[in-house]
């Protein structure tokens, strides 16, 4: 039970992090590309 629940989190954690992160570069890098 302990491992499924922690299977779950992890990829519901990495579904959030991966978009997150993705704003995150396009935010620091788009400002950099423009100067």
């Amino acid at each position: 039970m302990n491992t499924d629940a922690a299977g779950l989190g992890k990829g519901r954690a990495v579904a959030f992090v991966l978009p997150a992160l993705a704003l995150i570069a396009v935010f620091l890098v788009f400002p950099a590309l423009w100067t």
